[in-house]
């Protein structure tokens, strides 16, 4: 018994499980940091087309602020002590930022949509 024991391999030991633990909390914390651009470019968006016709030009102001200011956190933490530049976090809180205005150009399509159907 023991032999059939010994040959099933397990990868749930301690110490892999508290690493699984880790990781999962590290990707947690990294779509939530993009999530956190999400909701910023989503309140640019509105505050930029906030009447009339999504313009271009102001859809990409909305998102080029988004993306400044997520250069500029990230240009931050260079001072900050244990923190580092990151091209990977940019990238993420740039497509946070596209995925934000695409959520509240399709939100707003349907809410007039709906509103010129009544």
């Amino acid at each position: 018994m023991s032999r059939l024991i010994d040959s099933i391999p397990f990868h749930s030991t301690v110490g892999s499980r508290e690493s699984d633990l880790s990781l999962v909390i590290f990707h947690f914390g990294q779509w939530f940091k993009g999530g956190r651009y999400v909701v910023l470019s989503v309140l640019v968006a509105r505050a930029f087309i906030w009447h009339g016709r999504a313009r271009p030009d102001l859809v990409l102001a909305a998102w080029g602020l988004t993306a400044l200011y997520a250069l500029s956190d990230e240009i931050h933490q260079l001072y900050v002590p244990g923190r580092a530049f990151q091209l990977s976090d940019l990238a993420l809180d740039i497509s946070g930022a596209a995925l934000g205005i695409a959520v509240y150009l399709l939100a707003r399509q349907l809410i007039q949509n709906i509103l010129i159907n009544r």
